[in-house]
């Protein structure tokens, strides 16, 4: 199974300066206050994503949410959770939704394309050729799933191009690709299956999996990106930035994926967490908020030591699968 490393350094504020993160996250709480704690009562517990184990602790509470780690698998989640009605809801409804839209069609587009949506869909032809796969059918899953499937047209990277609009704000009448409501809505298998930055955001991503690995064709190929478990929220957990809770609902670990995509059927051929941000958020977020760390190792490492060990300390995050974005490419037998 391959590790993939990425060597060049990426700064935080290319991706997410931190004004415009922080509206972000100012709206979403307004959102999540006017349209889904009033029906809170309604919401429902759930076992563990990775493994349906309900022998589970609690780990922390942020914002209202109760988030709890499983000791089988290593995932991360929250519950109770809303149903998927209630956030489709919250998702079309809600500012902070509109906001993101927004912001990534203009002022972050040109940055989104070259470091996230570029490398994404070159990463996929890599497989797709190599399997002669590559003109092939596809399905698109993802909440800029459009975006990611016209590009992937212009490339010849596949031809026929389904999107399941995963609560996606269609700005575009002349949406040149197809799209369904529901992955169970298409009727034939497909070659390629690519699930990105959507699992952590869902209420049921285990069925969710689960039923988009039954859409993919014999010698066809699944692509998953998505945040997991790792470095930057075993550390700062409930101070972690990037924590907001209705966007990590689910932080799958490696493990539990794997265990997921071969009990379908799969082979993985990649595993890789080729995060770069892990440990600049994490020095970043204790140096402003004056947090101490429980580990007195990582508060020397993280905090006393150069750049230079830094970079390097990220680098081992990434050979090992330690870091907190997760990348799985793997082939049905």
């Amino acid at each position: 199974m391959k590790t993939t490393v990425l060597l060049n350094k990426l700064e935080q504020a290319e991706l997410r300066p931190r004004e415009y993160y922080n509206e972000y996250s100012r709206l979403i709480s307004e959102d999540v206050r006017k349209l889904l704690f009033p029906g809170r009562e309604m919401w429902t517990e759930r076992r563990c994503p990775g493994c349906t184990n309900a022998d589970v602790k609690l780990s922390f509470e942020r914002n209202g949410f109760q988030f709890y780690l499983c000791d089988g698998c290593f995932t991360l989640y929250v519950s109770p959770v809303p149903d998927q009605a209630a956030l489709s809801k919250f998702r079309a409804e809600g500012q902070a939704e509109r906001y993101l839209d927004t912001l990534f069609r203009n002022e972050l587009s040109s940055k989104r394309y070259i470091h996230i949506i570029a490398s994404i869909i070159a990463w996929v032809m890599t497989y797709t050729d190599r399997f002669d796969l590559t003109g092939g059918s596809c399905c698109v899953w993802s909440s800029h799933g459009a975006r990611i499937a016209e590009i992937m047209k212009r490339k010849n990277a596949c031809s026929d191009i389904v999107v399941v609009n995963g609560n996606e704000i269609m700005h575009r009448e002349d949406n040149p690709v197809n799209t369904v409501e529901s992955i169970r809505d298409i009727s034939k298998p497909k070659d390629v299956m690519a699930l990105f930055d959507l699992l952590e955001r869902m209420v049921d991503p285990r069925t969710a999996l689960f039923d988009a690995l039954g859409k993919v064709n014999n010698g066809g190929m699944v692509f998953i990106t998505c945040a997991t478990y790792g470095f930057e929220y075993q550390v700062l957990k409930e101070h972690s930035p990037n924590l907001i809770p209705v966007d990590r609902l689910t932080l799958f670990s490696a493990d539990a994926l794997k265990r997921i995509l071969r009990e379908s059927g799969f082979e993985v051929l990649e595993l890789s967490t080729p995060g770069r941000l892990d440990v600049e958020v994490v020095v970043d977020t204790v140096k402003k908020r004056g947090l101490e760390l429980e580990s007195s190792f990582l508060e020397n490492l993280l905090i006393r030591k150069d750049e230079n060990c830094l970079s390097k300390f990220q680098l081992f995050l990434q050979e090992f699968c330690m870091s907190s974005y997760l990348r799985v490419a793997a082939r049905k037998a």
